[in-house]
């Protein structure tokens, strides 16, 4: 008889533990499923997608006046929540560590500034774009130009050794003044100061130049290149990656994708190539 009610000790102990680990198993597979949330079904049960964002690189992303996340791709993630009816947490992200962040779990999504590669996309899956950046020519609305060969006998500046110097080299017809400077913003001076009659540079300053010109009035005369940005999931989440292609399409056609653009950029939003 002692025996048995050993046994039966022993035996309750065993399954009270079972059903501990049990517990525990439950626990932790759900809070796995909370911190990764791969699809939409789980986004939406959550009521939360986590976004990785770049910080320092306005306008798309930089912390503002009153320290809070600010810019096209917070105004773009923002948005994304709203369609979802869900809340958004932004998790900043360097441009070297936004993959690996993605990659390991720590974020849903990555909204920030990612341009479309055949390299990247070996390890990340692309929505449609939703974003471009661009290098343009920028100058003096009362000057005529409108195609490259205008160029010719103008004096153009542009930052030393950027991608931008590379484009313009490359691409200038015979006659160009080209004027180098160290820095985009000794650049952009040498257009305000009259020092120069164009300007190759990057459209995301394009906003701060044009502030800078006050009353003398710059426009972009010709685009040269554009580089489009896409957001990003993990190469699995493809029911994710429907749901924001649709939404990227959705705002697209409404004006309010359209409305970010000319909020950050100062520019309508130009003609996103897709695929």
């Amino acid at each position: 008889m002692m025996m048995s009610r050993g046994l039966l000790s022993v035996h309750g102990f065993i399954l009270r533990f079972a059903m501990l680990a049990i517990v525990a198993a439950v626990a932790t597979v759900s809070s796995m499923s909370h911190a990764n949330a791969q699809s939409l079904d789980e986004i939406l049960s959550r009521k939360k997608i986590v976004v990785g964002l770049i910080q320092d690189f306005p306008p798309f992303g930089f912390i503002n006046a009153e320290q809070r996340p600010a810019g096209y791709d917070v105004d773009v993630a923002q948005l994304m929540g709203k369609y979802l009816g869900v809340d958004v947490e932004l998790v900043p992200v360097s441009g070297a560590n936004r993959i690996p962040y993605l990659l390991s779990k720590r974020v849903d999504i990555l909204v920030a500034s990612l341009g479309i590669t055949p390299e990247r996309a070996k390890q990340v899956v692309f929505t449609i774009p939703y974003a471009a950046t661009q290098s343009t020519v920028i100058a003096p609305v009362s000057t005529r130009i409108k195609t490259l060969d205008d160029l010719a006998g103008i004096r153009v500046a542009v930052a030393r050794g950027s991608s931008n110097d590379i484009f313009i080299s490359k691409m200038a017809p015979k006659g160009i003044n080209l004027q180098r400077f160290d820095g985009e913003g000794v650049t952009s001076q040498a257009l305000l100061s009259g020092q120069v009659q164009a300007l190759v540079m990057t459209n995301t300053m394009l906003p701060s130049v044009l502030k800078s010109a006050g009353d003398n009035k710059l426009e972009s005369k010709i685009v040269l290149q554009q580089q489009e940005n896409a957001i990003a999931l993990r190469r699995d989440a493809m029911e994710l990656r429907q749901w924001i292609n649709t939404f990227i399409y959705y705002i697209k056609n409404n004006g309010e994708l359209d409305a970010i653009h000319r909020k950050w950029l100062e520019a309508p939003l130009p003609t996103l190539r897709t695929f």
